[in-house]
């Protein structure tokens, strides 16, 4: 509804273009006729409404500014346009791969067995993150973990994601090598997927670069992540430990990929994918043999 010329009317002036839509918006849910006009501002933006409603149009505006204070009602998120990148799939056939060139067995050098680790055969932290027991523990970590392998890399970049997840999974691993008071041993992805999860709970951390009160968009993406493991992540028939030090371990990954300089994400790809080439090929070197 627009306010006709021929009654007076008082012009309420906005700070931009945008927040005059907004005002617009709340007066015309209060049934007020008003039109986002410059023309009657000196060019500066503002509304038109007419003056025996001034009052009230300023109380309603009021109203709202202060229910909304602080908060932005249109934010572009970072990474808020969720997309799965291709590349996931090229990481679900290379577990798919040393799967069947195992014959399904895992080579006894490979699997991560906690009294050789300590021992110093530290390349077990990382073959056991692409070796399985069988078909279903395969396909259940390629499954879940391509979606999730897949959201980061569409997040992060597919090096980012690629080289903070496998450096999370064979982080967690490792502690979990060492904290345990007994001699273990293990293999399989989930360390790895947990760990990408982790990074997809840090999401918004890129938030803080311009926005201090950020918080209110991390906290609740990290508690949605941490409910989603212990939906997942959490059954009595895997390995917890390793799991939760995997998601722990993802965080902080994706927390420095959230707040990295823009300009340099594609060098910081190109890292993870050095360190993840480096670090496959010099841990099968080492269990294969290939390597003193």
């Amino acid at each position: 509804m627009c306010p006709s010329d021929d009654v007076p009317q008082a012009f309420l002036p906005a700070g931009s273009e945008r927040q005059a839509m907004d005002w617009a918006l709340v007066l015309a849910s209060q049934g007020m006729d008003v039109v986002v006009d410059h023309e009657h501002g000196g060019g500066r933006m503002g509304l038109r409404v007419p003056a025996t409603d001034e009052r009230r149009a300023r109380e309603l505006i009021h109203r709202y500014e202060e229910e909304n204070r602080g908060w932005a009602l249109r934010v572009r998120m970072p990474g808020g346009e969720a997309r799965v990148h291709g590349l996931a799939l090229a990481w679900v056939l290379a577990l798919t791969l040393v799967h069947a060139a195992n014959g399904g067995m895992a080579p006894a050098r490979a699997v991560f067995d906690s009294a050789a680790f300590q021992r110093g055969e530290a390349w077990r932290a990382w073959t056991a993150t692409w070796l399985h027991a069988d078909v279903a523990h395969l396909a259940m970590n390629a499954i879940f973990g391509g979606l999730l392998m897949g959201l980061a890399m569409g997040r992060y970049g597919a090096g980012t994601a690629m080289g903070g997840a496998l450096a999370a999974g064979a982080l967690a691993n490792a502690l979990g090598g060492w904290l345990r008071p007994e001699p273990y041993v293990g293999l399989g992805a989930s360390g790895v997927v947990m760990a990408a999860l982790g990074m997809l709970a840090a999401n918004m951390f890129g938030l803080w670069r311009t926005r201090r009160a950020a918080a209110r968009w991390v906290l609740p993406t990290l508690g949605a992540a941490s409910v989603l493991f212990v939906q997942v992540g959490t059954s009595p028939k895997g390995d917890v430990v390793v799991h939760a030090l995997g998601f722990l371990a993802g965080i902080p990954a994706g927390a420095l990929a959230a707040l990295w300089p823009v300009r340099r994400q594609r060098w910081l790809g190109g890292v993870g994918w050095t360190a993840a080439a480096v670090t496959t090929a010099w841990s099968w070197s080492r269990a294969l043999g290939w390597m003193p």
